[in-house]
């Protein structure tokens, strides 16, 4: 949001009267109450929030005769009064800055310009201008002017977000700082890790509206969302922009075997374990569950690849852990598991024979017992018998292969 005040063209022509001195005190005393000066605060803009110093450029028409016609020539300053209370108090009272003449003898129409420093961006203030000759006598206040403050430069845009980021990777953004008041604007471009400035810092601006561009760049160490300002410094004032990014953790993303589950013993199998974020190039540990127990079967390196021939059917799990290159400790940033079952093929019943041969009188201990081949062990075992009649349970679900059975009949 910006806004241009021009004073009226009759207070910016206003011009000194100057009387010829009589005596010294009635010299000054007629200077004090006669002479005119007039005062313009030209091209004022309202760009900076008031958390920031701010500056005001003031113009004025210089004195160049005395009120007797004669030449001007003992000018030696001006006094700029400068304050937020309206009207500001000139002579005394308010701060004022001297601003030094050039000539002692101004030439008709010249243009006095002074920038004002270290002001509140955005609030108004109230200036008068006064003229100070060689012996120290000091002229009546020019009429008042007023303006907000404003800030010297601009830097767009408002915030500049990075997007994910791998941890150990980088991305780099911009910001462009713009000269608003012409001259020159020198300053430096600061920011805290995991931000950093790569380029355009310090920059130097000659001329309004010169620019200079501004590289930002992330560089995250550990996981998770960053925040920051990027703070622009010239001329007393400051500017801060929002950077944010995410570091992108490491993440698991696949872990598959070369062959589909089930196999039989002795069949090699190789897993592969992929990844992304963290830090590259990546470590990994691999583990592997026989169904009674946790085992290492491969520590830590950088091969992604664990190849496995099992010599017994079973249903196995496969683990893996995985840290970053910068991770020493002996621990996973993220793990994972998958499962394969190793087959001897279809589950078979091989036998079913008695410990007595066939007949036996009534009261004989007879013990079945069964194998099986194929499916996966540990089996699990469930008898039945028939009476002639109906069919009924005699041993529900066990890993006993056995049974024994006394008929009575």
């Amino acid at each position: 949001m910006s806004f241009l005040w021009k004073p009226s063209r009759r207070v910016i022509a206003a011009s000194f009267v100057l009387l010829t001195p009589i005596s010294p005190h009635k010299r000054h005393t007629a200077r004090r109450r006669l002479l005119g000066l007039g005062l313009a605060l030209l091209s004022i803009f309202f760009l900076a929030p008031a958390a920031h110093a701010g500056i005001l450029d003031a113009s004025w028409t210089a004195p160049t005769t005395n009120a007797d016609g004669s030449a001007l020539t003992d000018l030696a300053s001006y006094r700029l009064y400068y304050g937020t209370s309206n009207p500001v108090t000139c002579p005394g009272g308010s701060t004022f800055v001297t601003v030094p003449s050039p000539t002692s003898s101004p030439a008709a129409g010249t243009t006095v310009n002074y920038q004002l420093k270290g002001l509140q961006a955005g609030t108004t203030y109230y200036v008068k201008v006064t003229a100070v000759d060689t012996s120290g006598n000091e002229s009546a206040c020019s009429v008042q002017a007023s303006a907000p403050a404003r800030i010297a430069f601009s830097v767009t845009p408002t915030s500049r977000d990075f997007g994910t980021v791998n941890v150990g990777s980088t991305a780099d953004r911009t910001f462009t700082v713009q000269n608003t008041v012409g001259g020159t604007v020198s300053g430096t471009a600061t920011a805290s890790a995991p931000f950093s400035i790569v380029s355009g810092s310090p920059f130097n601006l000659v001329g309004l509206n010169a620019t200079q561009t501004v590289t930002v760049r992330f560089t995250p160490t550990t996981g998770g969302v960053a925040a920051g300002n990027v703070n622009f410094t010239a001329d007393g004032d400051t500017i801060s922009r929002a950077v944010t990014g995410d570091a992108a953790p490491l993440t698991l993303t696949s872990l598959t075997p070369d062959r589909t589950s089930p196999q039989p013993p002795g069949t090699t199998i190789t897993y592969t374990a992929t990844a992304s974020g963290g830090t590259a190039p990546y470590q990994y540990k691999w583990w592997l569950f026989d169904g009674t127990s946790w085992n290492i079967v491969q520590t830590w390196s950088t091969s992604n690849t664990f190849t496995w021939t099992p010599t017994a059917a079973g249903n196995y799990t496969i683990g893996i852990w995985i840290r970053s290159a910068t991770n020493t400790a002996d621990n996973y940033e993220i793990s994972g598991t998958a499962t394969f079952t190793i087959s001897s093929g279809p589950l078979t019943l091989t036998s079913l024979t008695p410990d007595r041969t066939s007949p036996q009188p009534p009261g004989t201990t007879i013990t079945y017992t069964a194998t099986a081949t194929g499916g996966i062990p540990p089996y699990q075992y469930k008898w039945w018998l028939f009476d002639g009649t109906s069919w009924n349970i005699v041993q529900t679900w066990s890993t006993s292969n056995t049974f024994t059975w006394t008929p009575t009949a």
